[in-house]
């Protein structure tokens, strides 16, 4: 049994959901504490974790998008209570004394167990910016280059980076290697349904503008989940983001609207059922996840969520079903299996980088939905 201090970054749930799911994978006889911060905490409180909060990272959101200027303010004016949390957590690795911290791209457990020196492994998506020659849509060069290095630095002390992705470009760095993506237990085994509701998820858009375009598709049914009370507008089912019927909600959907998430978007794929992605303004990782669905031919990448977007996601819903037909379903618990080798082999050698056996540069990736760096074509 090993001894485990799992930080999760609190900004969305598709973290906690992806941490969640690897630590039901990892089975009950590990000891498994979590740190993090917003909304994951209640997430994985109601899943009965343990977990210990801390202040978070935020963003500043302006009508609908990432306003990088008010996030840094926003966040910079918080730099000492950051420092704090970053010695309290030292102190509370002494006390608990864990044989390894994971991360879910959360910089704080990272850096302090790098000062205590404890073995650290990352498992995030995120890394796929900073360790591998990730294809970037064109005219987004200069603000990868800012993701790409802010990416490096939010988990910059692992020993081994392990990144879940439903896309799989080249390695560029040392102990790193690609896994396929979890999928939760209640989604396994399910497959989307030809015929049902359209389930939306898009937290950001005045859902006043979504109702509307809801009553401009009458012949469908929408359920919409985000930061709203539970109500019924016509053919739109407004529910609140969190609740117990998503799972449900997704398992029974023929088609699923979201932004560029990572979590979401691998569990649609996972199910068969066709995406319309529309990244979030000013989020590079989420514009280069729909960029990759687009070009594999598994759903839909758009700029904006208006009427003429979904209009055409509609009208090749079935090509897209179609095309996930080959969709790689089998290795929903090989992050778990990657994590337990991970664990020993750091925990083993407690540090020792330049004398790892384990997945070197370039190590084993899974196949099937491998893209070549730079051939990725602006298709939004």
């Amino acid at each position: 049994m090993a001894r485990i201090l799992y930080g999760v970054t609190g900004v969305g749930l598709g973290h906690c959901s992806r941490a969640d799911t690897l630590a039901a994978q990892l089975g009950d006889e590990h000891d498994i504490t979590f740190v993090t911060s917003n909304g994951a905490c209640a997430y994985l409180k109601e899943r009965g974790r343990s977990v210990i909060p801390i202040p978070g990272f935020s963003y500043a959101f302006s009508r609908g998008k990432i306003n990088h200027a008010d996030t840094f303010i926003k966040n910079a004016v918080h730099t000492h209570r950051y420092l704090v949390t970053v010695s309290r957590l030292v102190r509370l690795l002494r006390r608990l004394r864990p044989d390894v911290v994971m991360t879910d791209f959360e910089p704080f457990t990272s850096l302090a167990a790098h000062l205590s020196g404890i073995p650290v492994v990352s498992v995030d998506h995120q890394s796929v910016l900073s360790r591998t020659a990730v294809a970037v849509p064109s005219g987004f060069e200069p603000p990868f280059a800012v993701a790409r290095t802010l990416a490096s630095l939010m988990v910059a002390h692992a020993d081994r980076y392990l990144i879940t992705s439903f896309f799989a470009p080249p390695v560029t760095k040392q102990h790193t290697v690609i896994v396929p993506p979890p999928v939760r237990p209640e989604l396994l085994g399910c497959q989307g349904p030809e015929e049902g509701h359209v389930l939306v998820y898009l937290p950001y858009e005045n859902p006043r503008k979504l109702a509307c375009l809801c009553k401009n598709t009458p012949e469908r049914e929408f359920v919409l989940y985000g930061p709203w009370r539970r109500a019924q507008c016509g053919n739109a089912s407004f529910r609140t983001a969190g609740s117990d019927t998503f799972f449900g909600d997704l398992s029974c959907a023929s088609a699923v609207l979201s932004n560029g998430g990572h979590m979401l978007m691998t569990e649609a794929l996972y199910l068969g059922t066709p995406l319309l992605a529309v990244p979030l303004g000013g989020q590079v990782e989420q514009a280069i996840n729909a960029h990759y669905l687009s070009f594999l031919q598994w759903g839909m990448c758009e700029e904006c969520t208006c009427a003429r977007a979904w209009d055409a996601f509609f009208s090749k819903e079935d090509r897209y079903r179609h095309n996930l037909s080959t969709y790689p379903r089998e290795d929903t618990t090989a992050a778990a299996h990657a994590m337990l080798g991970a664990m020993e082999d750091v925990i083993s050698r407690k540090c020792q980088d330049d004398a790892t056996p384990w997945k070197e540069k370039g190590g084993t990736q899974h196949t099937g939905c491998g893209v070549p760096a730079g051939t990725l074509e602006h298709t939004c």
